[in-house]
């Protein structure tokens, strides 16, 4: 039964789960970038579309992509992902070809170790896929920690405009004001 203050994980639906760690991240990125316009859940770009999307306007104008992953309500997180792992090495091979600048994928805070894993980097050696952990509690709202760092991808303009013409046009989910 949910407390006052707080809510059980193991009643909370599956999308609702990923919603709360959705949030966040954006809240996550919005506090590291500079100066950042965050996108929730953005329309198809690419042939992707990002749970987060978050532009980082306090420079070159970075594209940062978050894939949230989450496990089900009967997995337990200190197991380790199991049969979930090979679906976590194809979003990290998806993640790669994506057009975006950094490349994130936000998992629950397990026993794997991803910090020395070769598979994160790009073919040519340019980029690396950022880890981000999110962890969940009853009483709180999920915590993200950074586990690696991203590396910049390269990112051909013509790849890149879709995504500019999208910016124009849409309104950010959250945005800093200068």
């Amino acid at each position: 039964m949910p407390t006052a203050t707080g809510l059980k994980l193991q009643q909370l639906t599956a999308r609702r789960r990923h919603g709360r760690a959705v949030n966040a991240v954006a809240e996550y990125l919005r506090k590291t970038l500079s100066i950042p316009n965050i996108f929730i859940e953005p329309r198809r770009i690419s042939g992707f579309r990002p749970d987060v999307l978050a532009v980082d306007r306090g420079g070159s104008g970075d594209l940062h992509s978050v894939e949230v992953r989450i496990l089900s309500s009967a997995e337990d997180p200190r197991r380790g992902l199991g049969s979930d792992m090979r679906s976590i090495r194809q979003a990290i091979q998806r993640a790669k070809n994506h057009p975006y600048h950094f490349n994130y994928l936000a998992l629950p805070a397990v026993k794997e170790n991803f910090s020395q894993d070769p598979t994160l980097f790009a073919p040519d050696g340019i980029g690396r896929i950022g880890i981000l952990l999110v962890e969940e509690t009853d009483e709180e709202t999920p915590r993200v920690s950074q586990l690696v760092r991203p590396e910049r991808f390269r990112v051909g303009a013509e790849k890149i405009l879709p995504i500019e013409k999208f910016l124009v046009k849409a309104k950010p989910d959250m945005e800093v004001r200068i």
